[in-house]
Order: C-alpha cells, then sequence, then structure tokens
C-alpha cells in the first residue's frame, strides 16, 4: 500500500496502534447475546443500583426472560430449498454476463404448453447456474412473459430431502407433502441441481418408489415446472429412464471462450473489489483468464478463472490494517441501542461501557482508505496464484519465452542485413516485400525489448 504520511491508516502501523484494531475484533464477542447478558464485559457489582431491572423475573419488566414469538410452520420449500428470486431481488446475485442466449431457451422452454422442463447441461463451473440465476433475475425485473410473472425459482436440496427417511414410506409421504405445497402455491418454479440424483434418491432397495417416479406424475399433469442441472455424463441417467426424459428439454451450456470469460471477469469484478477492499487492473484480469486456461487442465472456465481473482484478492486482503465501515455502522448502532437498553434498566455500568464502544467506533469511522490508497492485484500477483496451485513456474516460462523470441527476432534482422547484397539484385516488388517484412519485424524487435 502507498506510503503517505497525511494518511490517517499509517497510525496502526506504528508501535501500539495495532491495538486498536485488536480491540474492535475482541469486542465484537462483548456484545450480550439473546437471554441479556453480556460476555466478557466487565461484572455488575452484586447487589448494585440496577432498579427495576435488577432480578425481575416478570416476563413484561426489563430484566425479565425474554417471551419468544410463536414460530409458524415451515413449510418443506422453506425447510429445504433457497429462494433465489429474493435473493436476486436483493440485489445479492453477481452479474449473468454472456449467457442471454441460452437464459432465452430456458424461458422459451418454460413457456411451453408442455414438456416445459428445460435441463442445463455442462461440464462442472461453466455458468449452469448462473442461467438459473438470470432467469430469476428476469422475473424480478418483469422480462419475461405474462405466464411467468411473479413466478418464484426455489433451489431444492435433494440430499438433505432424502435424509432422515429411513423408515418405509416415510420419503414417499414427504415428496407427497412437498407436491402437495406446489400445487396450493402455484408460482414455484423448482430448481434441481444435479438433476439425475432424483433417479434413485429415496430408493433404499426396499421397494420404495424414488423421487423420479414420483415427480413423473406431477410433470405429466403440468402441476409442476423445474429446472435441471447436470453434467452430459450424468444425463445419461436420466436418459435411461425414458418416461423421465421425454418430459426434459436439453439446454446446451458450452463453456465460455478466453475472451468471453475475460467480458464475464469484467462484469463481476466490482463486486469482488468491493468485497476484498482491493483493485484489480485489466492484465490481471486477463491474465487471470489465459493462465487458467493455459495451465489448470481439469477445471472449467469460467469458474477456474473466477477463482484466481478471488484467491488473488482473499490474499492481498489479509495484508490490510482495515475494517470495514459497514460492519463499523452495524456495531455502532447496535451499541447505541444496547447503552439505551442498559439506562432504561438503570445499569449504569455497563451503559458506561457502551458509551466507551461507541466513543470508539465514532473514531474508527473516520478512518477510511481512499481509492489511491487501495492494493493493487496485478498480473504478478495471479501469476504466483497459479504457481501455487500448479507447481509451474509460469513467471520464469514467460521470461525465458520473451528471452527466446527476442533472440529470433534479432537473428531474423541479421540475416536479412546480411543478405542484403543479394536482395538488391531481386526485382523491385520483392525488395519491396523483403523491406516491409523486415520493418514488421524491427518493430517486433522494439516492442518485446
Amino acid at each position: 500500500m502507498k506510503s503517505d504520511p497525511e494518511n490517517p491508516l499509517n497510525q496502526f502501523n506504528q508501535t501500539g496502534g495495532s491495538s486498536f484494531f485488536d480491540d474492535f475484533f475482541s469486542d465484537l464477542n462483548n456484545f450480550r447475546s439473546s437471554n441479556g447478558d453480556l460476555p466478557n464485559t466487565p461484572p455488575t457489582q452484586e447487589g448494585g443500583n440496577r432498579g427495576n431491572g435488577g432480578n425481575t423475573q416478570g416476563p413484561g419488566r426489563p430484566g425479565g426472560p425474554r417471551q419468544q414469538a410463536p414460530q409458524q410452520p415451515q413449510g418443506l420449500l422453506e425447510e429445504f430449498g433457497i429462494n433465489i428470486t429474493d435473493i436476486a431481488r436483493r440485489g445479492d446475485i453477481d452479474p449473468v454476463i454472456g449467457r442471454d442466449e441460452e437464459i432465452i431457451r430456458v424461458i422459451e422452454i418454460l413457456n411451453r404448453r408442455t414438456k416445459n422442463n428445460p435441463v442445463l447441461i455442462g461440464e462442472p463451473g461453466v455458468g449452469k447456474t448462473a442461467v438459473v440465476e438470470g432467469l430469476a433475475q428476469k422475473i424480478v425485473d418483469g422480462s419475461v412473459p405474462q405466464k411467468l410473472q411473479g413466478k418464484q425459482v426455489i433451489r431444492l436440496d435433494v440430499v438433505s430431502l432424502v435424509q432422515g427417511t429411513g423408515i418405509r414410506g416415510q420419503f414417499e409421504e414427504r415428496m407427497q407433502k412437498l407436491m402437495e405445497e406446489i400445487r396450493q402455491r402455484q408460482d414455484v418454479i423448482l430448481f434441481i441441481d444435479e438433476i439425475h440424483e432424483i433417479v434413485g434418491a429415496g430408493n433404499a432397495g426396499d421397494g420404495n418408489m424414488d423421487a423420479g417416479n414420483i415427480l413423473k406424475p406431477a410433470l405429466a399433469r403440468g402441476e409442476l415446472q423445474l429446472v435441471g442441472a447436470t453434467t452430459l455424463n450424468e444425463y445419461r441417467i436420466i436418459e435411461k429412464d425414458a418416461a423421465l426424459e421425454r418430459r426434459m428439454q436439453p439446454v446446451k451450456v458450452d463453456e465460455p471462450t478466453v475472451e468471453e470469460t475475460i467480458t464475464i471477469l469484467h462484469g463481476i469484478q466490482p463486486k469482488y473489489q468491493d468485497y476484498h477492499h482491493v483493485k484489480y487492473t485489466d492484465e490481471a484480469i486477463r491474465a487471470a483468464a489465459e493462465l487458467s486456461n493455459r495451465y489448470i487442465q481439469d477445471r472449467f472456465l469460467p469458474d477456474k478463472a473466477i477463482d484466481l481473482l478471488d484467491e488473488a484478492g482473499s490474499k492481498m486482503n489479509l495484508t490490510l490494517n482495515f475494517v470495514d465501515p459497514k460492519d463499523i455502522d452495524k456495531r455502532l448502532i447496535e451499541a447505541e441501542n444496547l447503552k439505551a437498553q442498559a439506562t432504561r434498566d438503570e445499569d449504569f455500568e455497563k451503559a458506561a461501557y457502551f458509551r466507551d464502544q461507541i466513543a470508539k467506533y465514532k473514531e474508527m469511522q473516520k478512518q477510511t482508505i481512499s481509492d489511491q490508497d487501495m492494493p493493487v492485484i496485478t498480473e504478478k500477483h495471479i501469476e504466483a496464484i497459479v504457481e501455487q496451485k500448479t507447481n509451474i513456474p509460469v513467471g520464469d516460462l514467460k521470461e525465458k519465452n520473451n528471452h527466446n523470441f527476442l533472440a529470433l527476432l534479432m537473428t531474423l534482422s541479421h540475416m536479412l542485413l546480411d543478405k542484403m547484397p543479394q536482395l538488391i539484385r531481386l526485382p523491385k516488388l520483392s525488395v519491396v516485400i523483403v523491406l516491409v517484412l523486415a520493418h514488421q519485424i524491427a518493430q517486433l524487435v522494439v516492442s518485446s525489448s
């Protein structure tokens, strides 16, 4: 990070300054738990002036035990599912770049009257889940046909659904309740990642029906719409069940090219910069796509390129003496509320403690990192991550290749100079071609040096 004598953060690198941040993180555990206790805080003197909040046990009194509101019965979709549409509505989904064609194809299939269940087929990490997130975002934005307006895309965890159903008939009962819940709501698009797992799920060999056989009647009657995702090899498991496979519509999701991956990385770049409090250069973005494509062969783009950016950001973030301003604001509000509660309870010792915490958090709010002081991740940082993952000296190979290329260009230029007397005797057109080649070689030498 750039050293600046006027930078307020420099005080934390001086002797004793880092304790300011150490105190902050140690104080995160000093807030009271749900029953009103304050662990790791100065204990209140026994018999002290606590007023009406002292040892009161009445449920309506400040010092009494808190009564929890009765919980509403939880449906199976809430218990075993994640509402991706709600996540998109909160803005917590990364931008979906370069998958417009696949998203439109999924919407077309969902808009059909029959056989309206798309299955995304592609290698791990190519962006199948991102297509579903893009669908949820379009539903939130209202950019879907009328029949899909207001739908909720819910990701179902099949493994959790099967767990705890060892008793004969228990899994069928749970699945029937799930189907009934979906029928009553009529606004659910079920997303099942690794959809091949529904074939055989819940069938322990004791004659029970598996999830696939339970879903087939609902799919045939149009009572259920689902989007699946699986790999090409694992889709063959579904193809063996002809009755299930004919109700699916495969959508191929290909691995993006390096250039397409670079576009994707630029799209998600702000999210990772905000999360890690760093900056990525354009060279680092390009290096993540190119180096992962060249040296990491057991995974697929864009996932492996995103991992390089994420890991480089995580490593750089560890070097920062920095606390997220949002976290400080949250702790400040919490401390103010707890101070007010302690004052109402006439627990002045706690109130004084939180008064000091409020002053500390307000002081920390003044410490900010400017864009100029934000650490920058370059191509060298990405190369170091690749070397760590693959044990291939990427930087050394690059320098060696550049040296060999420069030596080759110099050799070609010397050969042209040595043969210049013979070249003069050639026809004019040939001489022009040779001179053009010589000029291009000279430019390459200059750019490589």
